[in-house]
């Protein structure tokens, strides 16, 4: 087992001008011969570019020997492929060991500027109709602002008070992570004429025009099927009565008619039943729908790509 002098140098030298505590490790030769060599092809693929390939040959060359230089360059590879935590977190262990690094002030300002990064975050609120008054957590900490709006929080989670007069409240959670920006857009309804707002708040948003037109529709359309599923049967029946009797006592336009009658009934009938049925499905549909438009929403955000949250009104 031998020391490491030109190991030591060759660090120094690959990660010139910075310099840091020089320590000693026992390794075989062949280890150093490696440890040389990660540390050479590590820097070559910084210099072109190929972060994630420099930090990979960092990493080997750190598990080898843990000296502080190598804890820099890997903090410089995540700082360059846009990891930022991970960045600071390397930063500070490198200057947690090698605490009169020349280059400590530079350091010391690149992981403010990275924090600052990480910690700036915002919702956007827009509203239709626009004017209304934004709250965060609780209303007795006054309004945050007036939609549309953009607030700079912390990461967190917010409780999202919006309130406009004569119209529905607003109240959701939105969850905002490190840099992101959220974005979110409500409809805001007006409560029903006449209705007490203690019971439209208890029982929900009173229901849709749309609802209303497909559910009678559905009604309409069921009770017209049951008459004529009736008259079809009573065609049936006069019809069954005609064949008993003797062909030559049965007016053959009587018998026509009937027939044609029954054929018309059935397919009234059926059509019916078709409609009636498609209708309330479609009527429970909207309803399901209203309910949830009431008590939710979907936030779109933008963190190194699209973000989707998901909001819950209460």
């Amino acid at each position: 087992m031998t020391r490491l002098p030109a190991v030591l140098i060759c660090l120094c030298l690959a990660f010139a001008p910075m310099t840091a505590r020089a320590g000693e490790a026992n390794l075989s030769e062949a280890q150093q011969q490696q440890l040389v060599q990660l540390i050479e092809a590590g820097k070559q693929a910084y210099d072109r570019g190929e972060f994630e390939g420099s930090l990979a040959k960092f990493r080997q060359a750190y598990d080898i020997y843990q000296h502080p230089d190598i804890i820099y360059r890997i903090a410089l590879c995540h700082e360059r492929l846009g990891e930022d935590q991970q960045a600071v977190k390397f930063y500070r262990q490198f200057l947690s060991l090698a605490p009169d690094a020349p280059e400590r002030p530079r350091i010391e300002k690149t992981i403010a500027v990275i924090e600052s990064r990480i910690a700036k975050s915002e919702i956007r609120i827009t509203t239709n109709p626009a004017g209304a008054v934004v709250y965060i957590d609780d209303e007795a900490n006054g309004a945050a602002g007036y939609t549309p709006t953009a607030l700079a929080v912390k990461p967190g989670n917010y409780k999202l008070i919006v309130k406009k007069d004569g119209f529905e409240p607003v109240r959701e959670l939105v969850t905002v992570g490190a840099g992101q920006s959220v974005q979110v857009r409500y409809q805001l309804d007006q409560p029903a004429r006449g209705a007490d707002p203690a019971v439209a708040k208890r029982h929900g948003a009173a229901p849709s025009v749309k609802f209303i037109t497909l559910a009678s529709l559905g009604v309409a359309a069921g009770i017209t099927s049951v008459v004529f599923f009736g008259l079809h049967s009573d065609r049936r029946a006069k019809l069954d009565e005609l064949d008993q009797l003797d062909r030559q006592d049965v007016p053959r336009q009587r018998y026509e008619q009937l027939s044609q009658q029954k054929t018309t009934n059935l397919v009234v009938a059926v059509s019916s039943a078709a409609v009636s049925a498609f209708a309330l499905i479609w009527a429970y549909g909207t309803w399901v729908a209203d309910r949830n438009a009431a008590r939710a929403s979907v936030g779109l955000g933008w963190q190194d790509g699209p973000v989707v949250t998901y909001g819950l009104r209460f």
